[in-house]
């Protein structure tokens, strides 16, 4: 199936090799951040470059401001057709590149450029691009997410752990398109396409337009609440979030999942080859390997399906800016929320939680407290150059 370019082991050795690693292995640490796996690679022998790890990304992605410090020369360009409502952008592409990741060496590479500030400043962590899953085809990729460790085996050489679960997959421009299985709201079910994106920050099911156009009542039937815009490749998506009956991949049941549902998706969103796509909220719940010369991922349990991930409880979607990424500001608030009953408002700052200056805690620090149901917080707000104290009462959204 073809896509549009988007930004979007012995049996017992194996066993051993998922936690620990083999003495043949290629390994690598890495940072989660949200669900998204941070590493660092050097281009054409240059320091370190933070990039994230994303299976939902067709090419590899350098920022603007790296390719200009390295003098990368391009010569072409693509068009990325993001999941974003606008117009699509037109990507140049640098060739002959080599990447060094850990203990691997991509050579002689295409290596896009565009802007992905939209990562850094949702994720709050630095970010100079994306490093597609695909670009290491043909050796298996198994991202370990409870260790943090990336693991790099040669197709050959690579046996799956015991414990795995093997589901078959179709590559799509280099992309995972996996069958899965949503429940409707009638008690029946439906199967579609859906790409497996590790770059999907927090996110379970998200459900294209194409496919909520066949099946309505997944927007008409229960609690639906309106969601900030996110910014993506392409512009801004509008959503809304509710619970589903499941979703299921191969043995793995999900049940009552928050789903996203795309109101102006755009590119793959729109596309209606595409269904959804299967985030980090189903992903870092399983040591994956990647498997994509045999069409064919493993998945190995390592968070138990039926255990609900904390998800956000505010209502309040905060975002932070380089380069010390302790500035925070509300980009929005979610609709029917704890923060929308409160005097809270987009564009309003952050400057401490509980008298705790926000300067010294990380994005991902605040999204943890703020994930806590039925917690207190005295909030320090900074509007137009005043100060407001603001109390909020978190609660499970849906």
């Amino acid at each position: 199936m073809e896509i549009p370019k988007q930004i979007i082991t012995t049996l017992l050795l194996s066993f051993f090799c998922c936690r620990l690693g083999c003495a043949n292995d290629r390994l690598m640490a890495f940072e989660s951040v949200n669900g998204l796996v941070y590493v660092e690679a050097r281009i054409n022998g240059s320091n370190p470059v933070p990039m994230v790890l994303d299976t939902g990304a067709s090419d590899s992605i350098v920022s603007p401001s790296v390719a200009r410090l390295l003098r990368l020369g391009t010569a072409s360009s693509i068009q990325a057709a993001g999941p974003g409502r606008g117009s699509d952008e037109t990507m140049p592409v640098a060739s002959g590149v080599t990447i060094d990741i850990g203990p691997i060496e991509l050579k002689n590479r295409n290596l896009a450029v565009l802007a992905v500030d939209y990562i850094a400043v949702q994720a709050g962590h630095a970010t100079e691009g994306i490093l597609s899953v695909g670009a290491f085809a043909p050796q298996v990729v198994e991202v370990d997410y409870q260790a943090k460790r990336v693991r790099f085996i040669d197709a050959p050489d690579f046996s799956p752990s015991p414990e795995s679960v093997e589901v078959p997959v179709v590559i799509g421009s280099h992309v995972p398109l996996v069958r899965a299985e949503i429940g409707l709201p009638n008690g029946g079910s439906t199967s579609g396409t859906f790409i497996l994106d590790s770059g999907a920050a927090n996110t379970m099911v998200l459900l294209s337009k194409p496919f909520i156009g066949r099946h309505p009542e997944l927007l008409q039937t229960g609690d639906r609440i309106d969601l900030p815009p996110v910014e993506a490749v392409g512009g801004k998506m509008e959503m809304k979030a509710g619970r589903i009956a499941f979703l299921r991949i191969g043995p793995f049941t999900f049940k009552h999942p928050i789903a996203v549902f795309t109101l102006n998706g755009a590119g793959v969103l729109d596309n209606p080859q595409v269904d959804g796509i299967i985030g980090t909220g189903v992903l870092e719940r399983f040591c994956v390997a990647y498997d994509y010369s045999r069409s064919r991922i493993f998945l190995a349990p390592e968070i138990p399906v039926d255990r609900e991930l904390g998800g956000d409880a505010s209502g309040l979607r905060l975002v932070t800016a380089p380069p010390d990424f302790h500035r925070f500001k509300v980009q929005g608030i979610a609709d029917r929320s704890a923060a929308a009953e409160v005097d809270i408002k987009p564009g309003d700052t952050l400057i401490a939680i509980d008298g705790k200056r926000a300067a010294d805690l990380t994005l991902s620090q605040i999204r943890e407290m703020l994930q806590l149901p039925d917690r207190q917080y005295t909030l320090s707000i900074e509007r137009e150059q005043r100060g407001l104290t603001v109390r909020l009462k978190t609660r499970r959204l849906l």
